[in-house]
């Protein structure tokens, strides 16, 4: 299978850096492996569009009644967008982090790049939970040793923590979805999924994506807020939204009211990531909410029956996300190429978004969708404000760097192009077209509203000249404070630290001098319990 071409290039080119780094060899000839062999594996996969779908079972065991459950890999029109999408950022990082190639950890860097892009690319392959659920887990560990390597360990470490921990619950509702799914049909794949089990394979993707309930499974600043690593935060994200398309269109059709809910929290999480998405003060710090809030669309797409329609909500998360946050420095004179990333945001007739307004909107226009609209509105007015507060300079970069930075983001508006002609059958569409000019109107009508106001920066400005201000910003706090679970992390360390101090107390009675007493006085106390449940016959 030419599949396996694309992992062994970049498999072979991560130990090649690694042996190249032991050597102390230049970094140039690291970057050099790095690009070649991540862009022939683009090449590679790319062509692999012509041959849609493949299919290869890994591994099977006999008898079946030892385990059932296989194995296998499949690209078809669900995995492939996003396999190019994953491998696309992987060349743009690696283009665009010429910027601080002269720094030592340059060559660790681009190899955890190519090992997290082989490794996400065999999960949004998977065909089958059993696949799905191991690849989950390998990507969350290498994911969580990298960061704790470059993480500091007095302020990061803490959080990162607790983002492994929410992915390994994701990861273990992806397991639960599969038991509920085998007892009605055992050893099934992605493409046969149970609509009695649908609901639970939503709420695992939810929970990786940090929609239901809402919270922040990705890092916020941090230790990597100054680097372009936007692709370890992106990356994961792809199989999840990869699980979301697969799911079955019916599953919520037999409870009314479970859907109801569910959409309100996927709505509430929707315009809470939004609103936190347009005001925080760089795209870095915003990152988490550009997700939340896309991956929200994609669960409101499975929701309204029309999970295929997903995909296009997270090609816009991958590919115009990551124009944007890999144009990083900001130069102002270039600022705009990643503006070129609004073709695949704003849904256009014709562009990549368009086919996914019908599935995000629903059948019925509610209330539901008027949040959709607003929430994309402020989705186009952060992206737009974040490239207009580009203030860098270009004689900042290195020679090489004035080259390859601007190749790093034309790979990823091609790529943008492309998927939009070619992804899959009817991708090029004029799509519900009123839905891209009202929000387009809505976007307008804000930025003419802030220009009257005097609100040139939304940090100072906003609270001196927005009316209600005051009464706003207590609000966004509290929301922000709540849904980052801050409050349940501290409540969790103290019970912790409670059963903790009980445990020393109990240790320092048993084990000290009266510890022998204290033994004799625990064992009559059992022997007494004993003798008086004994009923002489």
């Amino acid at each position: 299978m030419a599949f396996f071409i694309v992992l062994g290039l970049l498999v072979i080119a991560s130990f090649l850096i690694v042996v190249l780094q032991r050597g102390k060899s230049k970094v140039g000839l690291a970057w050099l492996i790095a690009l070649v062999a991540s862009a022939v594996a683009w090449f590679v996969l790319f062509l692999l569009r012509l041959f849609l779908p493949l299919n290869l079972e890994l591994l099977s065991w006999v008898p079946t009644e030892l385990f059932q459950g296989t194995l296998a890999l499949s690209l078809d029109y669900f995995s492939w967008p996003y396999a190019i999408a994953i491998m696309t950022l992987c060349v743009a990082s690696i283009f665009t982090e010429t910027t601080v190639a002269s720094k030592k950890d340059s060559s660790p860097r681009w190899v955890a790049s190519l090992t997290l892009t082989a490794l996400t690319l065999v999960s949004l392959a998977s065909a089958t939970p059993l696949t799905l659920t191991i690849t989950w887990s390998l990507i969350d560990i290498a994911e969580l040793f990298y960061r704790l390597r470059a993480a500091n360990p007095e302020k990061d470490q803490g959080a990162i923590v607790r983002i492994f921990s929410l992915r390994v619950f994701g990861t273990f509702a992806l397991i639960f979805a599969t038991a509920v799914a085998w007892q009605v049909q055992p050893d099934f794949s992605f493409d046969q999924i149970p609509s009695t089990a649908g609901l639970f394979f939503l709420l695992a993707a939810g929970l990786r994506l940090g929609v239901l309930p809402v919270h922040l499974p990705f890092t916020q600043g941090g230790a990597d807020s100054q680097e372009s690593k936007f692709l370890f935060d992106l990356a994961p994200v792809a199989s999840s939204l990869t699980l979301i398309a697969r799911l079955p269109g019916d599953f919520l059709t037999l409870n009314r009211t479970l859907l109801i809910i569910v959409q309100v929290l996927s709505a509430i999480a929707m315009l809470y990531g939004a609103m936190m998405w347009i005001s925080r003060k760089t795209a870095t710090q915003a990152r988490p909410y550009w997700i939340i809030t896309l991956s929200a669309f994609a669960l409101q797409c499975a929701l309204n029956g029309d999970p295929g329609s997903s995909r296009v909500w997270g090609l816009a998360l991958l590919l115009s996300g990551g124009l944007l946050f890999s144009f990083n420095p900001p130069i102002r004179r270039i600022r705009f190429l990643p503006a070129l990333g609004l073709v695949g945001l704003l849904g256009l007739p014709y562009t990549l978004c368009a086919s996914g307004w019908q599935g995000v909107l629903g059948q019925n226009f509610g209330i539901v969708s008027v949040g959709v609209l607003i929430s994309h509105s402020l989705l186009v007015l952060g992206y737009v404000r974040y490239i207009a507060e580009a203030s860098g300079v270009v004689t900042g970069l290195e020679k090489h760097a004035r080259i390859t930075f601007p190749l790093g983001l034309i790979v990823i508006f091609q790529t943008i192009v492309l998927l939009g002609l070619i992804a899959w059958p009817g991708v090029l569409t004029a799509g519900v077209w009123w839905a891209s000019l009202i929000s387009l109107a809505i976007t307008v009508l804000v930025i003419i509203a802030l220009r009257v106001l005097g609100i040139r920066d939304l940090q100072q400005d906003l609270a001196n000249k927005l009316p209600f201000y005051r009464i706003l910003s207590p609000i966004i706090r509290f929301l922000r404070t709540f849904f980052s679970l801050s409050w349940l992390y501290n409540a969790l360390t103290w019970i912790y630290r409670q059963v903790f101090r009980l445990e020393n107390f109990a240790s320092t009675i048993i084990e000290g001098d009266g510890g022998l007493l204290w033994s004799l006085v625990f064992l009559l106390i059992i022997l007494l319990f004993l003798a008086s449940g004994v009923r002489l016959s």
